[in-house]
């Protein structure tokens, strides 16, 4: 949580800052009441205050749960107040894809592969996608890809070398297809 050991690209999300703020909440919290005992405050001017900080507080909290309303308004937000941000790029496409609105998702994948070249499932999405706009020499390079980069998820590298099948059946291309399905095959067995 303290940032020593990065998990992953979500190491650096709100959720992190929680726990470790605690001592910093404390320190706030209890040196204002050490710094107001010493000012000598009246009692009321102090209730005042903290109703105003709450009401303030209350106020912001509001409005960043709205953020928070759905998923769609929470990535477009982030779209919104982030500069290059592959990851809120990639989930408003997938949001867009199961609206159905698949025109509308690909200039978020492809911006989004943009910035993360290297990320398997935006370019395996983005291979599909030319696939199936009859693109299917770009959908093959997407597929060689995504499957150099897959390492760490035998799934997409799979579902990669089934749609290159395809896709090279598509061209008439029967010798690259057919070692495509051995390799499927193949991988199949071990999965």
């Amino acid at each position: 949580m303290i940032g020593l050991v990065q998990v992953g690209p979500q190491a650096i999300a709100d959720r992190y800052a929680y726990l470790s703020f605690v001592g910093l909440f404390i320190m706030v919290c209890w040196g204002a009441a050490d710094w107001f005992q010493q000012v000598r405050w009246s009692p009321n001017i102090l209730r005042a205050g903290s109703v105003a900080v709450l009401l303030v507080l209350s106020a912001v909290t509001y409005r960043q749960i709205g953020y928070w309303r759905d998923s769609m308004t929470l990535w477009s937000h982030a779209l919104q107040v982030t500069n290059d941000n592959w990851v809120a790029d990639d989930k408003t496409g997938e949001l867009l894809i199961a609206q159905g609105k698949v025109e509308e998702a690909m200039p978020y994948f492809y911006r989004a592969v943009a910035l993360a070249p290297d990320d398997p499932f935006t370019n395996l999405t983005i291979g599909s996608y030319e696939q199936k706009q009859g693109k299917l020499r770009q959908a093959i390079e997407r597929y060689k890809k995504v499957i150099n980069v897959a390492h760490t998820s035998p799934v997409i590298k799979l579902q990669a070398f089934n749609s290159m099948c395809y896709a090279y059946r598509g061209l008439g291309d029967t010798g690259h297809a057919d070692k495509c399905f051995e390799v499927v095959d193949r991988m199949r067995v071990y999965k």
